[in-house]
């Protein structure tokens, strides 16, 4: 059984702050020109919004000197980009939720979200998305102290079940089929109706499970045996152009990253 602690989340947020120092210090391993992408960026700026979690894609830090900085998949692929186009300012947007940096999004105020999205069908409906960055887990959230990491315990009992899952995920989680989903666009509210009863369980992601774990009231464990979700960045309707060639980025620092070359790689370019 995998449960999530804040002491994991910790370690694993300190190895990242290194890496997206690292990469921010490097650069990429071929230069290209801003003229080379679409009109998004014709004024040599790319406006990013960006939903700070607690997370594998993003997180909020502060260095020996006191200073505030950001690490995680988002911010470090962010900053790759950067290194690849040099000559492009990349200006930041930080939102308080994932809701407000959509808002804005829509509304024109900023050109790329980084906020931990799923690739969820509504979004295709409204924006353009990117190719999946990684994947994050599901997971229960219980009472405290209730170790369960499966829904069979759970059969024919309400379950909560949080709007920022794909449905395509949701049916490949075993026992699933056995219980009354109730749906959630708030993980407070989720937490909150577990504690009142009137759920048994909720079924989120590992952003909204850190944030009910904080308030300490809860047990969240990882689904035994279920499937994982495509995580990528929103862009506005129309920019399918600059959409391939963030994608390139993102497999160039994949395929570095995973080949363990990723350093190597960004050196050449010193």
């Amino acid at each position: 059984m995998k449960i999530l602690k804040n002491k994991y989340l910790k370690s694993f947020l300190l190895v990242s702050t290194a890496v997206t120092a690292a990469v921010m210090l490097a650069g990429c391993g071929r230069k290209n020109s801003a003229a080379a992408l679409p009109s998004i960026t014709d004024d040599g700026v790319l406006i990013v919004g960006l939903t700070v979690g607690n997370d594998r894609s993003s997180f909020k830090s502060v260095d020996e000197e006191g200073s505030v900085v950001y690490g995680g998949l988002e911010p470090e692929i962010l900053a790759y980009f950067n290194s690849c186009y040099p000559d492009i300012e990349l200006q930041y947007v930080y939102t308080n939720s994932n809701e407000e940096l959509l808002a804005k999004l829509s509304a024109g105020e900023v050109e790329l979200a980084a906020g931990g999205f799923a690739m969820l069908d509504s979004y295709k409906q409204e924006f353009v998305l990117t190719n999946s960055y990684g994947y994050g887990n599901l997971y229960l959230v219980n009472k405290k102290g209730a170790y369960i990491d499966n829904l069979t315990a759970y059969t024919d009992k309400n379950v909560g079940v949080m709007n920022s899952i794909p449905v395509s995920a949701l049916s490949e989680i075993p026992g699933i089929e056995g219980v009354t989903q109730n749906n959630y666009d708030s993980i407070t509210t989720l937490g909150n109706d577990i504690e009142g009863d009137v759920i048994s369980t909720g079924i989120c992601s590992e952003r909204e499970a850190v944030d009910l774990l904080d308030t300490g009231k809860v047990t969240v464990t990882e689904i035994s045996g279920g499937p994982q979700i495509s995580l990528c960045f929103l862009l506005p309707a129309g920019q399918n152009g600059f959409a391939g060639a963030f994608n390139t980025v993102i497999a160039d620092y994949l395929d570095y990253k995973a080949l363990g070359t990723l350093d190597q790689q960004m050196t050449q370019s010193e």
